[in-house]
């Protein structure tokens, strides 16, 4: 398809650009090696196990140790371009640290900086690092973003994918809440009542809704699907108001906390949502997976720069 051609050749360009963008930022990686010692690897092993309650197989802890190895790549070329001199979060966690460290009030913010760089602390500290390692993924990211996708691509993800923007029914409903907790003897005789009367002498919601009992989630929706309305209400209740004709007030349904009787203002039956209202989060998906995309070739080039080497002892 011509869209995805496009697509490719974007692509394509922006790796080139930040590729370019990062080698002219900074000087070529030195040879020091990245280093997975196998105390890492016992570390990088627990927390899958913390994550995910069990030991990763194989294939789980080579997947895992890869992200490490795209973590710390990401992390010096930040500190490659210089971005904990900038940082403003960075330079303020530096400050903080050695201030708590050296006990010293006099000195400024600058000096303390400068001399957390001198020390190393900008390459040792947790958190310093997961934000140099955001401040890169974000500098990519951005330039992915910088291009828009034209309207045409994205009606054509939305053809393609139909079936996924398709919603239930839906209905809007109002009800008058008779407690069975505040009624338990009288319950049905005056649901059976009320229910006459709604029919009878047609009142407004307010007016009808006034008859009955407060609830605690309110008395009137709006365009609910069935599993939303048995989230509320329960199952049951879900089933007998979607088979509800609109406008009239209906027989009293069950539910957990008592009796109701309601009105259906509004059915709007299956169908796949309007392309209006989803343009936003197609776009936001297409341009998610463009940057992963970007960020995960650009990963690739950037490795061959460094030797990368798995420890055993």
């Amino acid at each position: 398809m011509i869209w995805r051609l496009g697509q490719f050749l974007l692509i394509g360009a922006v790796l080139f650009a930040g590729k370019s963008w990062l080698e002219a930022s900074r000087p070529a990686p030195g040879p020091e090696p990245i280093e997975i010692s196998a105390m890492q690897e016992i570390g990088i092993r627990g927390q899958f196990m913390v994550r995910m309650g069990r030991e990763p197989t194989e294939g789980e802890l080579a997947y895992e140790i890869s992200r490490a190895v795209d973590e710390e790549v990401l992390f010096r070329e930040a500190i490659a371009l210089g971005m904990q001199q900038t940082d403003s979060v960075v330079r303020q966690r530096l400050a903080r640290n050695l201030r708590f460290v050296d006990g010293n009030t006099e000195k400024s913010d600058d000096e303390l900086v400068r001399e957390a760089f001198r020390l190393g602390l900008d390459r040792s500290d947790p958190i310093v690092r997961r934000r140099l390692i955001q401040r890169i993924r974000l500098a990519v990211g951005d330039r992915v973003r910088r291009e828009s996708i034209p309207e045409a691509e994205l009606r054509e993800v939305y053809d393609e994918q139909a079936e996924r923007f398709r919603v239930p029914a839906r209905v809007s409903l109002a009800h008058v809440f008779l407690s069975r907790d505040r009624r338990p003897s009288s319950l049905k005789v005056t649901a059976r009542v009320v229910s006459e009367r709604l029919r009878a002498h047609p009142l407004s919601n307010r007016e009808a809704i006034a008859l009955g009992d407060p609830f605690l989630q309110g008395h009137e929706f709006t365009s609910l699907g069935e599993r939303e309305l048995a989230n509320i209400f329960g199952p049951e209740f879900a089933r007998a108001a979607f088979s509800l004709a609109s406008d009239n007030w209906s027989e009293p349904l069950n539910s957990a906390y008592g009796l109701h009787i309601v009105r259906i203002s509004a059915f709007e039956p299956e169908g796949p949502q309007r392309f209006e209202l989803v343009k936003a989060k197609i776009s936001a998906e297409l341009l998610a997976e463009r940057e992963r995309v970007a960020l995960g070739t650009l990963l690739q080039e950037l490795k061959k720069g460094y030797r990368i080497v798995r420890l055993k002892q």
